[in-house]
């Protein structure tokens, strides 16, 4: 097992989702990388009722922030959980370099 795998798939059995993580991997294959410390943020998200998985606007616009996160070297400043920011929060925080 990959190290992303067991950083995610650790995750989602300390939050009881263990059956889902196929499907994020899925969705979002930015996931196999060095971004799945962000899996347990986007699950948070999907749990408050910021993101629907089932919403392909929303998938787009996780997918983004992810893009967005990697390529423009705000990694090492944000937590797994995003610093608990809502996406359209983030949005605004990448979109205006604030970090």
């Amino acid at each position: 097992m990959e190290r992303y795998e067991r950083e995610i798939t650790w995750w989602f059995k300390e939050f009881e989702f263990q059956d889902r993580m196929p499907e994020y991997i899925e969705l979002f294959p930015e996931l196999k990388s060095r971004l799945s410390k962000f899996a347990i943020g986007i699950l948070q998200w999907e749990m408050k009722g910021f993101i629907s998985l089932y919403n392909s606007k929303d998938i787009r616009f996780i997918r983004n922030i992810l893009r967005e996160i990697d390529e423009k070297g705000y990694f090492e400043k944000l937590d797994e959980t995003f610093n608990d920011l809502k996406p359209q929060n983030l949005v605004k925080l990448l979109s205006n370099k604030l970090m």
